[in-house]
C-alpha cells in the first residue's frame, strides 16, 4: 500500500487550506470570548473551548504541512 501525497493545489490541499482558515478563525474568536470570559463563571468553559480550538489548528497545520512536504 502506497502512501502518496496528494497533489499540491489539487482538491485536498484546496480542502486542508479552508479547513486550517476555519479553524484558525474559531480559534481567534473563541480566544477572544476567552478574554472576555476572564473573571467570570464560564472562565474555565471558555478556557477548555480555546484549549481544543487549538489542538484542532495544531492537527490541521500537520495535515497541510504532510500535503506540502511530507512530514
Amino acid at each position: 500500500m502506497s502512501l502518496a501525497r496528494p497533489p499540491r493545489g489539487g482538491q485536498v490541499h484546496e480542502s486542508a487550506v479552508e479547513r486550517l482558515d476555519d479553524a484558525q478563525g474559531e480559534q481567534s474568536r473563541l480566544r477572544e470570548a476567552a478574554d472576555d470570559a476572564r473573571g467570570t463563571p464560564s472562565e474555565e468553559t471558555a478556557a477548555a473551548e480555546l484549549r481544543e480550538a487549538e489542538h484542532r489548528v495544531t492537527g490541521q497545520e500537520a495535515w497541510l504541512t504532510w500535503i506540502e512536504r511530507g512530514f
